[in-house]
C-alpha cells in the first residue's frame, strides 16, 4: 500500500504541477468566465462542454506515456522498481481526475453563474454532465496518447490529437453514431448512449494498445 501511495503522489505532482495543467486551467476558466449565459439555455452548456474538454484532453493526455521525462532521478529510480503497466494505467486515471478538476471549476463558475441571472439550475446535473464529457476527453486523449507512443513526439500528439478532433467536428459530424459530439450534434436517447459506448470502448482499446507497444518496445 506504502508503494501504490507514493506512486500516486508522484505522478500527481507531475501532472498537477505541469505547465500543461496549469495552462488548462486558466484557458478553461477564462472560457468559462467569458460564456455569456444571458440567452443561452441548458443546452448550450452542455454543447459548450463537449466542445471544448475533448481540446483540453488532448493537451493532458498526449505526454502520458513519456511522462516521467519531467521528473527527478530519485523519483525515476523509484517509478522503474514498479510494474510499469501499473504505472501507465496509475497516470491515465491521474489525467482523468485531472480533467474531471477542470470540468469541476467550469461547472462552479457556470452554476454561481446561472444562479446570479436568476436561470433554472435544476437541469445542471453535474454527475450526469462529467460522465459524458470525460468519455469524449478520454477518446480524443487515448488518440494523442498512441501518437505518442508510436512517435515518442508529444507535439505530433498534440497535432494528431487536435487533427482527429477536426476529423470528428468538420468532417464526420452527425452522420454517424460514432463520434465525441454526440450533444453538440444533438443526438438523444439511445443514439446518445450508443455514441459515449462506442467511444469509451475505443479508448480503452487504444489505451491497452498503447501499453502492449510500450511494454513491447521497452519504453514503459
Amino acid at each position: 500500500m506504502m508503494e501504490l501511495g507514493n506512486l500516486l503522489k508522484i505522478n500527481l505532482k507531475i501532472c498537477l504541477l505541469s505547465k500543461k495543467f496549469l495552462i488548462s486551467i486558466l484557458t478553461f476558466i477564462i472560457i468559462t468566465v467569458m460564456f455569456n449565459v444571458t440567452y443561452t439555455s441548458i443546452k448550450d452548456v452542455y454543447m459548450l462542454m463537449e466542445v471544448i474538454l475533448p481540446i483540453i484532453g488532448v493537451v493532458i493526455f498526449c505526454d502520458t506515456p513519456i511522462m516521467e521525462q519531467a521528473v527527478k532521478f530519485n523519483e525515476m529510480f523509484y517509478l522503474t522498481r514498479i510494474n510499469k503497466s501499473i504505472v501507465f494505467f496509475i497516470k491515465i486515471i491521474i489525467n482523468i481526475v485531472a480533467g474531471a478538476i477542470l470540468f469541476f471549476l467550469g461547472f462552479i463558475l457556470i452554476y454561481i453563474k446561472f444562479i446570479f441571472l436568476n436561470k433554472g439550475t435544476s437541469n445542471l446535473d453535474f454527475f450526469n454532465m462529467l460522465s459524458l464529457f470525460l468519455v469524449t476527453e478520454l477518446f480524443l486523449g487515448s488518440i494523442a496518447i498512441v501518437v505518442t507512443t508510436v512517435t515518442n513526439n508529444i507535439k505530433i500528439a498534440l497535432g494528431g490529437g487536435l487533427f482527429s478532433y477536426w476529423i470528428f467536428y468538420e468532417i464526420i459530424k452527425d452522420n454517424t453514431s460514432f463520434t465525441p459530439f454526440g450533444m453538440y450534434f444533438n443526438f438523444q436517447g439511445d443514439r446518445l448512449l450508443i455514441s459515449k459506448i462506442l467511444c469509451l470502448s475505443t479508448a480503452l482499446i487504444l489505451i491497452i494498445i498503447s501499453d502492449l507497444v510500450l511494454m513491447k518496445n521497452k519504453r514503459l
